[in-house]
């Protein structure tokens, strides 16, 4: 029975507007006990614990001394994630429900990465057309996450495991990047949703080539297999537009005019706009 489920035994704020419940995408999940306004801090969680490890690294030895340095009261709620019908083993625990953070070492240069486990923030489902957005804060691996627009009572909380959203790729590339089959509106083929978010989805790519100049949502490994390149046509059919937009020498009233057609795109897929007009925005000021 779902009374009985170890997830109710988790610790939620007293004042956090939502509430853990079984969910249709995956599993369980977050849904909103009250209103959220746009822009509203949702939840601002401390990690359970952190890891100097990318979890490809993890050992049961590792865990386990991880486990013994606990408080009592994290061991349970860690143990809560291990349940039947969840996860049989405590490195399951880990693997699925722990978050990567990478960083450079000052001195060296190289990556220095963590894995950090959260009890809160692990129980939010992944969609491609998210209604949150989380961010790491500058307190001891703190992680918060902030409603992208109004949430209704009810409505389930839903987050993009990308870390950026993403809005120029298509559902192949954006299952590739989850290594998982992700069924939210904008990847449900047969749907009419789905079908215009392709299209938009492709507009907001083109667009965004022409901005940067290049292909920023093709994978890396894509680039970089040749074949691939060949087999694939570009986003730009026309050549000359294509090089002025590689060169940089498309004027900025032109540019300007571009992001707006992306912000109205953004709009119609559900997207937030300011977040990632910003950031376009920011580049054509530094370019």
């Amino acid at each position: 029975m779902s009374e009985e489920h170890s997830y109710r035994s988790i610790d939620i704020p007293d004042n956090a507007p939502f509430g853990l419940e079984p969910s249709p995408i995956n599993g369980w999940g977050a849904f909103a006990t009250r209103r959220i306004d746009r822009g509203s801090l949702i939840l601002s969680e401390q990690p359970l614990c952190n890891i100097p490890l990318p979890t490809a690294w993890l050992s049961g030895r590792l865990l386990a001394q991880t486990f013994a340095r606990l408080p009592p009261r994290h061991q349970e709620q860690l143990l809560s994630l291990h349940s039947p019908g969840s996860f049989t083993t405590v490195m399951e625990v880990f693997g699925q429900n722990s978050f990567i953070s990478a960083s450079q070492d000052a001195a060296t240069g190289t990556e220095q990465y963590t894995c950090i486990l959260y009890i809160l923030h692990s129980r939010f489902n992944h969609s491609c057309v998210p209604n949150i957005r989380a961010e790491f804060g500058n307190n001891m691996g703190g992680l918060q996450n902030f409603a992208l627009r109004d949430i209704a009572v009810g409505e389930e909380l839903v987050c993009s495991y990308y870390g950026t959203i993403y809005p120029g790729s298509f559902r192949h590339e954006r299952e590739e990047r989850l290594h998982f089959d992700c069924d939210c509106p904008a990847c449900r083929p047969g749907t009419l949703f789905y079908e215009l978010s392709e299209m938009r989805r492709t507009l907001i790519r083109g667009l965004c080539y022409l901005l940067y100049g290049r292909d920023i949502y093709a994978q890396e490994d894509a680039q970089e297999d040749a074949q691939e390149e060949r087999d694939t046509p570009p986003i730009i059919l026309d050549q000359t537009l294509r090089t002025a937009a590689e060169n940089h020498s498309i004027p900025v009233p032109n540019r300007l005019v571009y992001v707006f057609l992306v912000a109205i795109l953004l709009e119609e897929e559900g997207l937030p706009v300011d977040y990632i007009i910003e950031a376009i925005l920011s580049h054509i000021i530094d370019s």
